[in-house]
């Protein structure tokens, strides 16, 4: 579920009076529309405190403020101050939106100059919308029933803000001074990255070639054929990225293999490494390896790995459907490659298959007793087993030198 926090500022002392009460309406209504998929907070007359307070308590996907601002910040109401409320600086807006312990994916700060606050608040989120120089009540009004109609229907940011942009267009309204801009490339600072598209109701996905760019041309293949094999096949495995990463292998090419890592995929994802595999190797290690490397991937990007309390009782659910998802795989992939791997000589590894389906059978039992915490332990250990399993199977990698 979406979780939208949109933080209202109007001093009453301010020199012009600002129709947020529209904006707040036109916002509720959608959020009542998709009430199903969106959770959807506001606060008036917004101080520090109470943006402390909120931020302590929850985690949001989305912040926005709304109201008055200026080339040195945003103005917050304060009751103990003048009533022409207080300017924020960027500084300490920074602080407070770094509190919660997962930051918002989308910050939007539609108020005078606030881009002006852009390089540091894009150290806050991986996208965030400001607007250059002075701005419209009517412009904000008609962009952010466009944007919040097409992201609280699943869209992605970048497409949910191209649509926006369209129908301002359409209503002959200039948008220029509305700008959305991603933290890594404006962080980029020399490094190279290409940007992979799965569709239009996921973010794009922007990779760090940096530790790669030397290797792209040395597989037999042109530089541009590799580029545009890595943003091919990750938009394809696109659901992996849900949970963090260390040393991912990834599909890129026939025998093509990409590494890859990353802590938020949402802001940055690094190739960390490129290998060809062997073209001497046995057809049936390939293969049996490959749909046994897609499955632990699938496996690792587990719904449940990414809740805070993955054993509490809210989650029974989450952990239900992993139980039956990795009981698939087991029946599906680990038991026919059995026998494979007994034809090919690598009987070693048999005892991994067992350890994997054995774990996958406790955590079944150990869900039917409600002991939660031992599920996730057995998931994990299963996991693990899996993945010393993929390891170990890997076949050799052609040297870049040959």
């Amino acid at each position: 579920m979406l979780k939208v926090l949109v933080l209202f500022s109007d001093p009453p002392g301010a020199s012009q009076r600002l129709r947020l009460d529209n904006e707040d309406r036109a916002l509720a209504t959608l959020a009542k529309r998709f009430s199903g998929s969106v959770s959807f907070e506001r606060h008036h007359a917004s101080q520090l405190e109470d943006i402390r307070q909120l931020l302590t308590s929850s985690c949001f996907d989305v912040i926005q403020f709304s109201g008055h601002g200026g080339t040195d910040g945003i103005v917050l109401d304060q009751s103990d101050l003048p009533p022409t409320g207080q300017m924020v600086s960027a500084e300490r807006l920074h602080s407070l939106l770094a509190i919660p312990e997962t930051g918002p994916r989308l910050v939007v700060l539609l108020s005078c100059y606030s881009n002006n606050s852009l390089p540091i608040l894009s150290k806050v989120a991986p996208f965030v919308i400001t607007t250059v120089g002075p701005i419209e009540d009517r412009l904000c009004l008609e962009f952010i029933a466009a944007f919040y109609e097409q992201l609280f229907a699943g869209y992605s940011i970048h497409n949910s803000f191209e649509h926006a942009k369209h129908v301002l267009n359409a209503k002959a309204l200039s948008h220029d001074n509305i700008q959305l801009d991603r933290r890594v490339l404006i962080e980029a600072k020399g490094s190279r990255y290409i940007e992979s598209k799965p569709d239009p109701m996921h973010d794009s996905i922007l990779v760090n070639l940096d530790c790669v760019s030397s290797t792209l041309g040395t597989f037999g293949l042109l530089e541009e054929q590799v580029l545009h094999l890595i943003e091919r096949k990750l938009s394809i495995h696109e659901w992996i990225f849900a949970v963090p990463r260390e040393n991912c292998i990834i599909p890129i090419g026939r025998m093509l293999f990409g590494e890859f890592r990353w802590t938020n995929a949402r802001d940055v994802v690094y190739c960390t490494r490129l290998m060809k595999l062997r073209s001497d190797i046995s057809p049936k290690h390939w293969e049996v390896w490959h749909k046994l490397l897609i499955a632990y991937n699938d496996l690792a990007s587990s719904p449940y790995r990414v809740l805070a309390d993955p054993a509490g009782e809210g989650n029974r659910n989450s952990l239900n459907k992993a139980i039956k998802t990795l009981k698939y795989y087991v029946q599906r992939y680990l038991v026919p490659a059995k026998k494979d791997l007994s034809d090919l000589g690598l009987e070693d590894w048999l005892p991994y298959v067992d350890f994997v389906t054995n774990h996958c059978d406790a955590a079944r039992d150990q869900y039917s007793f409600e002991q939660f915490p031992l599920v996730v332990k057995a998931l994990e250990e299963a996991l693990t087993n899996f993945h010393e399993l993929v390891d170990g199977l890997r076949p050799p990698e052609q040297s870049t030198t040959d």
